[in-house]
């Protein structure tokens, strides 16, 4: 099961939604700015309702998706060069493939983040730190946004990769499933397990009358 989580939940008596999201300081900054406070019990990030619709603009920006569902898909990433980001995690898709804490602390792999070859690890200096990931390292991340690779791809077919890395990182997609689709099955599973149980407590009630109707004929006879 995925670790990842998008979505939202709405307090209409506090007039205010709470929204999920992975760890991601871009967001954390915007969320803050539109008066976002952390809820440490339901860890989200909780608005007044009227700004819902800007949280979920900075979501799609950072993310490719907001709290919805939508498609995903499993992403294979293989790193032809050597990539590192300056003293803060290695991001891709809005979420952290792997990060460091300093010069000699390795890096550990991000949430539904998994290394099928390579390595990561962290490097530079003392003050000027980086995680970093290997030429020939292959990663798999699960549960991204369909669209955020579309997005990628179009970015390397185009050859305007900007200050990003996919000029250097060759994309398989698999697995790609619409979240719409799973919400909808979980529903209906739900209203057939409701049937079947009202059915179920149908047939008991019928057999409990019955059960009584021969205990009065047994007590006339």
């Amino acid at each position: 099961m995925s670790s990842i989580h998008f979505g939202s939940k709405r307090d209409e008596k506090r007039n205010t939604i709470t929204f999920y999201a992975p760890y991601n300081a871009e967001f954390v900054k915007a969320v803050k700015l539109l008066g976002g406070q952390y809820d440490y019990t339901d860890k989200g990030w909780t608005v007044r309702a009227d700004v819902a619709e800007y949280v979920r603009k900075k979501m799609r920006e950072i993310f490719s998706r907001d709290d919805r569902p939508c498609k995903v898909c499993t992403a294979g990433l293989t790193f032809w060069e050597d990539v590192y980001a300056p003293q803060s995690a290695y991001t891709m898709f809005g979420r952290d493939l792997a990060f460091a804490k300093g010069r000699d602390t390795g890096a550990e792999l991000g949430d539904d983040v998994v290394l099928l070859a390579g390595e990561v690890g962290s490097g530079g200096s003392m003050k000027n730190w980086s995680t970093e990931i290997a030429k020939g390292t292959v990663l798999r991340v699960y549960d991204v946004p369909y669209a955020a690779v579309e997005a990628a791809k179009k970015m390397q077919d185009a050859k305007e990769t900007g200050d990003t890395d996919w000029n250097v990182i060759e994309i398989h997609v698999a697995d790609i499933t619409d979240e719409n689709l799973d919400s909808k099955q979980e529903k209906d599973e739900g209203e057939e397990s409701l049937q079947e149980l009202l059915a179920e407590e149908k047939r008991l009630v019928g057999a409990l009358a019955e059960v009584r109707r021969k205990i009065r004929a047994a007590k006339r006879k």
